[in-house]
């Protein structure tokens, strides 16, 4: 499967998916080989692959994560049907394992302002959650981020998201304040947005341990990563009255129903609306 793995992902920087996603589907096909111990693909069937997502229920693997492979697995098999490398799609009609509804991650207003008022916390850093937290962009897109993509004056900044669609965001006073210290500070004014000790390109990594480490200090969450702050993003708007299609802009979704997951209603908000509606509250 190897030839076909690197025509695919080959496939896919054609197609301007994200590092992300490419290295996940790398990873994912690269266990179905390992799994059918490099069975050559016109000879793998549906039977194979119901073998491996069984495996990985055994395994234990969460039904998300088994999703997320079945779907990398249907882009492979359906890219290789497409040029005709194989004639049957062993992918056809198999149905991932229904998700669990899992309320997101995420900060309250009061823990939101916690981890801004963080002792110790370094320029960079508060720069970085500032831009998260005011932005909801994911961590992919922010540590690609250029300088060129922040416009000062009109209070914005250019993001480059999934499959290299663009948008803009507008950017908090607060953020703004603090990118314009942060790059006072460093002194350069061209290249990567957020650099590392090394004066390189902060990677995604190191974004997840920086992010990790500050919430931690001042929450207990069971994930806590640059999503986290993703995911207080939309549900601090939509708890302040911002509507879902206008969220969904803003997170880049392409679809409404990624956006639904944030349509729990947070304890806060439950007590003011059943403040303002109940007779005798």
């Amino acid at each position: 499967m190897k030839e076909e793995i690197e025509k695919f992902i080959e496939h896919l920087e054609l197609e301007g998916n994200s590092p992300h996603t490419i290295r996940n589907y790398q990873i994912d096909l690269k266990e179905l080989a390992e799994f059918l111990k490099q069975k050559p693909v016109s000879q793998i069937s549906k039977r194979d692959i119901r073998d491996w997502l069984g495996s990985l229920m055994r395994w234990e693997y969460d039904r998300s994560s088994i999703s997320r492979k079945l779907s990398a697995l249907r882009s492979f098999f359906k890219f290789l049907f497409e040029k005709k490398i194989i004639e049957q799609n062993p992918c056809l009609d198999l149905h991932a394992p229904k998700l669990e509804h899992k309320i997101p991650s995420f900060l309250t207003e009061r823990d939101t302002e916690k981890l801004f008022n963080l002792k110790g916390l370094s320029l960079r850093d508060r720069t970085i959650l500032e831009v998260l937290y005011g932005t909801g962009i994911r961590a992919s897109e922010l540590t690609s981020l250029n300088l060129e993509n922040i416009n000062f004056m009109n209070e914005t900044i250019k993001v480059l998201g999934k499959r290299s669609r663009e948008r803009i965001m507008p950017l908090t006073k607060r953020a703004l304040s603090s990118l314009q210290q942060y790059l006072n500070e460093r002194g350069t004014h061209e290249g990567p947005l957020f650099l590392n000790k090394y004066k390189k390109r902060l990677s995604e990594r190191s974004l997840y341990r920086i992010v990790n480490r500050h919430i931690r200090m001042i929450a207990d969450l069971t994930r806590m990563s640059p999503h986290t702050l993703r995911h207080t993003f939309a549900t601090h708007l939509l708890d302040h009255g911002c509507d879902l299609r206008t969220v969904q802009e803003l997170l880049g979704h392409r679809s409404i129903s990624s956006t639904q997951i944030y349509t729990h209603i947070t304890p806060e908000r439950l007590k003011e609306i059943y403040t303002q509606a109940h007779p005798r509250a």
